[in-house]
């Protein structure tokens, strides 16, 4: 039940959010977003990103964000600068509290 309603919220509130602010920043800088956030994070090319992060270095296994360790995390955006061709360093892992 929990699962679904994170996807719901993911797909109808999250993604749109977040490909608004991703839009407006590349705006601000003067910028053209060559990707879009929508597309990309439901995409083959992000899930590919997504696992090389947990295999690297740079994840140690707990939240960035509180330290403890779930059992589910979510992959974040440190900036959105190189959207699509991100580096590894752009990413942070947070648990969903």
């Amino acid at each position: 039940m929990a699962g679904t309603f994170i996807f719901l919220f993911q797909q109808a509130i999250w993604y749109p959010i977040n490909n608004r602010l991703a839009e407006f920043l590349s705006i601000i800088r003067g910028e053209s977003l060559l990707v879009d956030y929508g597309s990309y994070i439901t995409s083959a090319k992000w899930e590919r990103k997504r696992q090389e992060f947990f295999q690297c270095c740079l994840f140690e296994g707990f939240c960035a964000g509180c330290g403890i360790i779930p059992e589910i995390y979510n992959i974040h955006h440190l900036t959105y600068e190189r959207l699509g061709e991100e580096y590894l360093e752009d990413l942070i892992a947070l648990c969903q509290i």
